[in-house]
């Protein structure tokens, strides 16, 4: 039985572990063609490997476009083109805005969690982590999964043991009502 159980949670983790990639996925590609959009409005040098560098890097949330961005806005502010710097900045405020609402709802969707949830591990983990609060967050997200499932696994298998108990009386008092039926004759048959 606890066989079962072990082999049901490493199917669910694999699940739940792919449903995540396909998510960090959808949002690399939205933050690849944000990041497109923008360098080309901007009119910014070197457009198409910036844009290919700051999607890229979105793989690592947060913390690689970041720093990426904040180096290039450092240096563009240094050689004092303001409006770039600016723009870049902006381009990072929207790409972590679309990321921190995005990334809940997606999660919530493709892992079957309430969003509710999600959300509040996402901003409870930032508060208390910083960036790396959002990396624990998944790690979280994963071993409450995990809970539910084994919970969902026992309450199955307890459904089932008192789905089979039901049955078996239901089939002992038939048979007890066939006895009864067939022996209330004999009483009477003197």
């Amino acid at each position: 039985m606890y066989l079962n159980y072990i082999k049901a949670l490493l199917k669910k983790g694999k699940k739940t572990f792919n449903d995540y990639l396909q998510v960090q996925g959808i949002l690399v590609l939205l933050a690849l063609l944000t990041s497109i959009v923008a360098v080309y409005l901007m009119n910014y040098s070197g457009r198409f490997k910036a844009a290919l560098i700051m999607g890229f890097l979105e793989v690592v949330p947060v913390i690689g476009n970041g720093l990426y961005l904040s180096y290039q806005i450092l240096i563009n502010l240094v050689r004092k083109e303001t409006v770039i710097a600016a723009n870049l900045a902006v381009l990072y405020l929207t790409i972590l805005s679309v990321r921190l609402v995005l990334e809940p709802i997606l999660l919530g969707r493709k892992v079957n969690m309430k969003i509710a949830i999600i959300i509040v591990l996402a901003l409870i983990s930032k508060l208390i982590g910083g960036n790396s609060g959002l990396a624990i967050m998944t790690i979280i997200i994963f071993i409450l999964n995990t809970l539910m499932s084994i919970n969902d696994i026992i309450s199955f298998d307890q459904k089932r043991k008192m789905r089979e108990r039901k049955e078996k009386r239901l089939r002992e008092r038939e048979l007890r009502k066939k006895y009864d039926y067939e022996n209330l004759g004999d009483g009477y048959d003197n």
